[in-house]
């Protein structure tokens, strides 16, 4: 319900990637497309034209002693009022760079990132993407009253697949200045919760008897931990973001 109006049509896999476009041998972003020499680290041959890239985070992810790169690429929009209808306006790239081969496009998502207009009255929901090691991680945040956020943690394993092994979603009121923040290991089915409340809302002259009832609840509850079911992790490359909003409970 959070993202209400922005799902999209489940797409036959692998998608197709507008980076198709512009590179003859990007048919199928499963396979890998070189642009040649191109160790400056520009990656502008990547980009379609009437696109833009939005975020870049650069890492040797692959520990062969290369910087390699996240892009997200994003559709130079002409209306602020653009809702995604006309398809995907976002693309996750994983470009990887070989000493002789240069630049090699490996992964192509254009279902991994929350569109623009998804983000309720804070606007834009995207946030970031950052890694550490062989680990990558998708920020999302928005919402209104009620503002919600999310952390998608990818790992690079051996076979060269990025798996999600890690998720974090985040729930905020900001009226009764309450959170809560639910994590899960995918990896070994560690899942925790726990609360947040203001430690004053008794005596805050801001919160009505039912809201301070329904803060007590919260404060009430402990930090809870356990251990849920593994699942076969999901692979970048399929990765929907739509099919995870509200995947924890």
């Amino acid at each position: 319900a959070m993202l209400s109006g922005c799902t999209h049509e489940k797409p036959i896999l692998p998608v197709a990637n507008p980076v198709a476009l512009i590179i003859d041998e990007a048919q199928n972003p499963s396979e890998p497309v070189s642009t040649g020499d191109n160790t400056s680290g520009q990656y502008e041959n990547f980009v379609p034209s009437g696109w833009e890239i939005l975020a870049t985070e650069e890492n040797d992810f692959n520990n062969d002693g290369l910087m390699d790169a996240v892009l997200v690429i994003q559709k130079i929009q002409e209306r602020a009022d653009y809702d995604d209808s006309e398809g995907p306006s976002r693309e996750l790239l994983i470009i990887y760079r070989d000493e002789f081969k240069g630049l090699t496009l490996t992964i192509a998502n254009d279902r991994a990132i929350i569109c623009r207009t998804c983000g309720g009255l804070l606007g834009d929901p995207f946030v970031g993407i950052a890694s550490d090691g062989n680990s990558l991680a998708l920020t999302h945040y928005g919402g209104s009253r009620e503002r919600w956020g999310y952390v998608h943690t990818f790992t690079l394993q051996k076979n060269g697949d990025w798996l999600l092994t890690k998720e974090t979603i985040t729930t905020e009121d900001t009226f009764l200045l309450t959170s809560k923040e639910e994590t899960v290991d995918f990896t070994t089915g560690e899942y925790s919760v726990r609360y947040t409340v203001p430690p004053d809302y008794r005596n805050n002259p801001d919160f009505d008897d039912s809201a301070k009832r329904e803060i007590a609840d919260l404060w009430d509850r402990p930090e809870e931990k356990r251990t849920k079911s593994t699942r076969p992790l999901i692979i970048l490359d399929y990765f929907n973001i739509d099919d995870q909003i509200g995947k924890q409970d």
